[in-house]
């Protein structure tokens, strides 16, 4: 074969050389996407890694603890249950009462935006535990 390829103008050397080169690009692709793999499944710990320093003893090496996803927080004085059953409209603003501003806060809304959109919209409703939903009677006279 390597008479075949110095017969068509391609020197021996000039082969190898391409070949090693090759071998060489494709094991440090391999490498980076082990190093990247590796990368991705590690996760950070807020814990303390023993590590040596220069006269033998390990020392702790405290690891960054990760940000904390963004969470969303429920109030502890919001209470399980505002309502006892699903309300819509006057009613349930009149049954909800004082604690309107607290619901209206959950939903991100202002109390005035919450007694309008109750007043205006019949398919909006708020839940027992002070959620907004949307309930469509299609049509019924309810």
């Amino acid at each position: 074969m390597a008479e075949n390829i110095e017969r068509r103008g391609f020197p021996r050397a000039a082969v190898i050389t391409a070949g090693a080169l090759a071998v060489a690009i494709v094991a440090l692709v391999i490498v980076g996407v082990v190093n990247l793999s590796a990368n991705d499944s590690a996760t950070p710990s807020s814990e303390v890694s023993p590590t040596s320093s220069s006269d033998g003893e390990a020392t702790p090496i405290e690891q960054p603890t990760p940000e904390p996803e963004s969470t969303v927080t429920t109030p502890s004085s919001f209470p399980s249950s505002v309502l006892p059953e699903a309300m819509s409209g006057q009613a349930a603003i009149d049954a909800l009462g004082d604690r309107i501003d607290v619901v209206a806060n959950r939903n991100g809304k202002s109390v005035e935006e919450l007694t309008d959109l109750l007043l205006r919209d019949k398919t909006v409703h708020i839940s027992t535990t002070g959620n907004i939903f949307f309930q469509d009677d299609f049509g019924s006279d309810g």
